[in-house]
């Protein structure tokens, strides 16, 4: 199975609709979105399947800030 790409259409979808619904942020190009999801969604899955240590709760923090607050500077 090609996972990012069935992946990366899935999450962009979903990023859409939320665009369009107001639950994610609008200022930034969906697209470009649902590519940080995808990559950040990807590397999790790389490390748990490597055994690294779990960043996970750091990681969740990162994407909602990015989806739902912005990147802050």
């Amino acid at each position: 199975i090609d996972l990012p790409r069935h992946l990366g259409d899935y999450v962009f979808e979903i990023i859409t609709r939320g665009v369009e619904t107001g639950e994610v942020r609008g200022d930034v190009d969906a697209g470009s979105l649902a590519n940080i999801v995808e990559q950040l969604l990807m590397a999790l899955v790389a490390q748990n399947f490597s055994g690294a240590v779990n960043t996970t709760d750091i990681s969740a923090r990162v994407l909602e800030t990015v989806l739902f607050d912005g990147i802050r500077r």
